[in-house]
């Protein structure tokens, strides 16, 4: 089995999360030739589990994050905390993530 011929891709009709077969172009699109029906909830819920397997290694901190260049942030936060959001400064320095 080749694993590098396994892609998820977005279905821009549903909004969904596709599994699809395919081949990675020099322009960096994937030719599907296999798409599987929605499997957004699946897709979602195995990067949870993933990002709390992480959070638990680390007990000393509440949230797990990563930043996705050009996306945004998608933090993992534990039960029991709260968090805000607030608009980055103008001067571009980033205020950290506060523990509440």
């Amino acid at each position: 089995m080749n694993w590098k011929r396994y892609y998820i891709g977005i279905n821009h009709v549903t909004n969904g999360l596709f599994i699809g077969t395919g081949d990675l172009k020099k322009d960096g699109t994937i030719k599907y030739t296999n798409k599987s029906d929605d499997r957004t909830f699946e897709i979602v819920n195995a990067v949870g589990r993933m990002m709390r397997i992480k959070l638990n290694k680390n007990k000393n901190k509440p949230y797990f994050g990563y930043d996705l260049p050009n996306c945004g942030k998608l933090v993992l936060i534990k039960p029991g905390y709260d968090f805000f959001v607030k608009r980055k400064p103008k001067d571009g320095i980033t205020q950290p993530i506060t523990d509440f």
